[in-house]
């Protein structure tokens, strides 16, 4: 909740952040006040169907453009937002298998209850699992020079040196 964008403003940018979970941006907000970063706006909207009267330079997602209910349309209208030499970034997950954190969490699960299977390229947090259907979704939205890398990394949960205790209330939601 807002950790990239206060890295961001830290950088010099100016950021607004954007999201439609208004507990969210009240935890960005909080950070950004705690950091002293006075360069950052959160605004509660759907980035996928709002129109801004600004353009920018950067439009970066870590961990959210996979819940968009219509991809196609979303990154049309974010293309949109685009001044003509800007760029998008993206952090999003790959495969389940390749994300033990998610695929021992669903072996927890499936010992209580049934799970369905996941329908693919349907919003969730494997939306992008299949880069072919991202670089689809980028291209069709008038992006170009789509670069897709694929990065392997530590996953801090509870942020990073959370103990393990801190990582329990997080993955809790407590």
């Amino acid at each position: 909740c807002g950790e990239t964008s206060i890295v961001l403003a830290k950088a010099g940018a100016r950021v607004t952040g954007v999201d439609i979970s208004r507990p969210m941006l009240a935890r960005a907000k909080q950070r950004a006040a705690e950091s002293r970063i006075d360069a950052f706006d959160a605004i509660e909207a759907d980035a996928s169907e709002r129109k801004f009267d600004a353009t920018y330079d950067l439009l970066f997602s870590r961990f959210g453009v996979m819940f968009f209910a219509d991809a196609d349309a979303a990154f049309a209208n974010l293309r949109k937002l685009l001044k003509p030499e800007g760029r998008i970034d993206l952090a999003v997950w790959g495969p389940p298998q390749q994300n033990p954190w998610m695929l021992e969490g669903m072996a927890v699960a499936r010992r209580h209850v049934e799970l369905l299977a996941p329908v693919p390229r349907a919003p969730g947090p494997f939306a992008f699992e299949d880069l072919d259907y991202m670089r689809e979704i980028l291209n069709g939205a008038g992006f170009q020079g789509v670069d897709i890398i694929a990065a392997k990394g530590l996953l801090a949960v509870g942020g990073p040196g959370a103990t393990p205790n801190q990582a329990q209330q997080f993955a809790c939601n407590a």
